[in-house]
C-alpha cells in the first residue's frame, strides 16, 4: 500500500456481505427439520393458551386416538420419571455488549 493511502474499512451501517446467502435465497439451504430418518417421530408439547392458567384436566382418551400418535405424556407423568422441568432463563446469561437503563435511570 503506497503511503498515504486510506484502508477501506467497514463502517457501521455498510452492508455485510455474507456468503451463506445465496444458498438459502435459491432453496439449498439445510435445516434440522429437513431431516427424514426411519421411524422418525415428532414431540408435540401442548400449553395453555392463558399465562399461569391452572389446567383443570384433559382427555387422554381423545388425543391417543388422533392416528400416528404414540404416546402422551402429562406434567404428572415426567415428574414421576424424573424429568427435570424446561430451564427458562428470561434474563441474559452473557455479559451485555451495551448497558440498558430506563428513562429514569432504574435497570430494565
Amino acid at each position: 500500500m503506497a503511503s498515504g493511502q486510506a484502508i477501506d474499512r467497514p463502517k457501521i451501517g455498510d452492508p455485510v456481505l455474507r456468503k451463506e446467502d445465496s444458498r438459502l435465497i435459491v432453496g439449498k439451504g439445510n435445516y434440522s427439520d429437513d431431516a427424514v430418518l426411519p421411524d422418525q417421530v415428532y414431540s408435540v408439547m401442548v400449553r395453555s393458551p392463558y399465562g399461569h392458567a391452572k389446567i383443570q384436566g384433559y382427555n387422554l382418551t381423545e388425543a391417543l386416538a388422533v392416528p400416528g400418535v404414540i404416546n402422551v405424556f402429562t406434567g404428572a407423568d415426567l415428574e414421576k420419571d424424573g424429568i427435570n422441568p424446561i430451564p427458562h432463563q428470561v434474563s441474559p446469561s452473557s455479559p451485555p455488549d451495551i448497558s440498558l437503563a430506563n428513562r429514569d435511570g432504574s435497570p430494565h
